[in-house]
């Protein structure tokens, strides 16, 4: 009787045991199980992060590209209003001087036309006031 008290304690000690690797075990692979899903969750929240930066990071170039798109469209509208304006400037000036030239031309011409005009009046009146005191001298 003896005996098999022994042989049962050594069976209830080996049931026991088992019992005990198998918590032991479940405990492990729960401890386990849950690192892993701690890992995983860490994992995703660094991708979510790194997805949000990277879209933060796309959306700041969109709007750098945007802006500098539009400053250097404003400037190129800047640039080309100057040059219109510029070269409506010149025209003008260019016209005015071709007026005043014209005006200068026109004006020596009419005073080079008036005083041979006058020139060939005078040498004319002096010829028929000198035929004409030729001719009274000559009855006398």
């Amino acid at each position: 009787m003896y005996v098999c008290w022994v042989r049962a304690d050594i069976g209830q000690s080996i049931i026991i045991t088992i019992i005990v690797i198998i918590v032991i075990l479940l405990l492990l692979t729960i401890i386990i199980l849950i690192r892993i899903i701690i890992i995983i969750i860490i994992i995703v929240i660094i991708i979510i992060i790194i997805i949000i930066v990277v879209i933060i990071v796309v959306i700041i170039v969109i709007v750098v590209v945007v802006v500098i798109v539009i400053v250097v469209i404003i400037i190129i509208t800047i640039i080309i209003i100057i040059t219109i304006i510029v070269i409506i400037i010149i025209i003008v000036i260019v016209i005015i001087i071709f007026i005043v030239i014209i005006i200068i031309i026109t004006n020596i011409t009419i005073t080079i036309v008036i005083n041979i005009i006058v020139l060939f009046h005078f040498i004319t009146s002096s010829s028929s006031s000198s035929s004409s005191s030729s001719s009274s001298s000559s009855p006398s």
